[in-house]
């Protein structure tokens, strides 16, 4: 049975509003801190967002919020262990020829227990892995909308049914600048009259979330040249954490028109975004 789920308007433009809580400001792309200039506020009967779907599963919600322990610790710890010793082999260490080698090195008495204990935790954690990951590819063949973000090249079962859930109902969102600043991707303002300072990341929103069209971004960037071209060239002159950032929101950008539209990546080629090419001035080819 479907449950409908009304969740509140989240305000995520602004670090003046406490997080997570319900805020009547209108949703803005970029964050500002301004003493001269006015906020606007859509009053106190502001219409909620009604989520009907899939998000109304508790178990599927603590399954997207993570695990109490991640993996992801672990297996660095033990990547590490493996550098140590002059082996580097990065995925294929967890393969079975990896795991001996990594097993064979003859380490410090306290050393070797460490190994052994961050191996055993690894191999508790690798079936519950496994049936939150299995569960989550039986939600994502019910959901239209996050089969249709799958076929954009990065984006796997996990973040194309996480998008879905936390951007809720497309259509609230005017455009991509406002599901960037609602994801918390969008650079914090603090301006006073003329000046304009721009600094880091607001960060609101769901970090999950932005977890993961990170991580997305770089294998899209692997997979597509123009992406790879735009990533080096941002690399090259911000740094690479900006890089990635960068990335992952021209990634959130894409998958919020392909979810509005209804779209999958083919059709998002044919009638997206074209600007600055030539001979694509109505962004059709």
């Amino acid at each position: 049975m479907v449950v409908a789920v009304v969740v509140p308007r989240f305000h995520m433009g602004c670090s003046n509003c406490p997080r997570r809580t319900v805020c009547q400001r209108r949703i803005t792309p970029t964050a500002k801190h301004n003493s001269t200039a006015t906020i606007d506020a859509s009053g106190p009967n502001a219409p909620p967002v009604k989520i009907v779907g899939p998000r109304s599963i508790p178990w599927l919600s603590a399954a997207l919020s993570g695990p109490p322990e991640t993996d992801i610790p672990k297996m660095n710890q033990l990547q590490a262990v493996a550098l140590n010793e002059g082996l580097r082999c990065k995925k294929k260490l967890w393969r079975e020829r990896g795991r001996e080698q990594l097993e064979s090195f003859r380490l410090a008495p306290w050393a070797s227990r460490r190994r052994r204990d961050l191996l055993e935790l690894l191999d508790r954690l690798n079936p519950t892995i496994a049936e939150l990951s299995q569960a989550i590819q039986q939600e994502v063949e019910k959901c239209p909308e996050a089969r249709r973000l799958m076929t954009h090249p990065g984006v796997g079962p996990f973040t194309a049914l996480a998008f879905v859930l936390i951007i809720g109902e497309a259509d609230r969102f005017q455009c991509g600048k406002q599901v960037a600043s609602y994801l918390g991707l969008v650079p914090l303002e603090d301006s006073s009259g003329n000046r304009r300072r721009l600094g880091h990341i607001t960060k609101q929103g769901s970090s999950m979330l932005r977890f993961l069209l990170v991580e997305a971004a770089q294998v899209t960037a692997r997979s597509l040249p123009q992406w790879r071209s735009k990533y080096l060239h941002l690399m090259m002159r911000r740094g690479r954490k900006t890089a990635k950032v960068a990335m992952a929101r021209r990634l959130a950008v894409h998958l919020y028109w392909m979810m509005r539209q209804g779209w999958d990546y083919q059709q998002w080629i044919k009638f997206g975004s074209h600007a600055g090419q030539l001979g694509n001035r109505h962004g059709v080819q």
